[in-house]
Parts: C-alpha cells; structure tokens; sequence
C-alpha cells in the first residue's frame, strides 16, 4: 500500500518468514549511523537499520531473533536483513529493527 512514489526511502523487499510463503511488499528503509564513546573515549561507529512496513501488505508480525532460533528475513537491494526486534507495532503499521544476516 505503500505508493510507488520514487522516493529515496521507499523501497521493495521481499518478506520471507521462518514458516510461510515469500511476500513481496513495499517499506521504508532506515540506515542510521550512531556513534558512542567508551571509557577510554574511543569512538565506536556503528549502523542501525530500521523497516517500516504496512500490516496490510506484510499479513502477520515478523518474527525476532532469539539465542535459540532465528529471526524472519527481509531482503531488500539484494541485502538479506533478519528481524533483531520488533520496535513499534499500532493498528496500521510494523516497525523492525533489523541487522545484516551474513
């Protein structure tokens, strides 16, 4: 339900969960970059990334990863993204922290 509207942060992904089939949908995509200081001030750069999506479009909550099992795949600009969280989730929307799933 996301309109292809030829914006940056809008992209397609493919949503493929442990148990299911594949969905193809459209989300907001967020790298944020963050920077933190330890003890010995040194500076540590790391990346966040964020998925937004519609529950309309996804049709079920995604799965998180846990010690023992692993999180529900998001792969989007040929990246494969697995669920770490789910961030925020209302009555339209999901929102996932996601990470690299090497």
């Amino acid at each position: 339900m996301f309109m292809e509207t030829g914006l940056p942060w809008v992209d397609q992904a493919v949503f493929t969960p442990q148990v299911g089939d594949p969905v193809s949908l459209n989300v907001i995509f967020e790298q944020e970059q963050y920077e933190v200081y330890n003890e010995l001030e040194t500076q540590v750069t790391g990346i966040q990334y964020r998925v937004e999506m519609l529950i309309a479009d996804i049709g079920q909550t995604p799965i998180a990863r846990t010690p023992t099992r692993d999180g529900d795949i998001f792969t989007i600009n040929s990246v494969d993204y697995e669920v770490t969280e789910i961030s925020d989730r209302d009555n339209k929307f999901i929102v996932c922290s996601v990470r690299v799933k090497y």
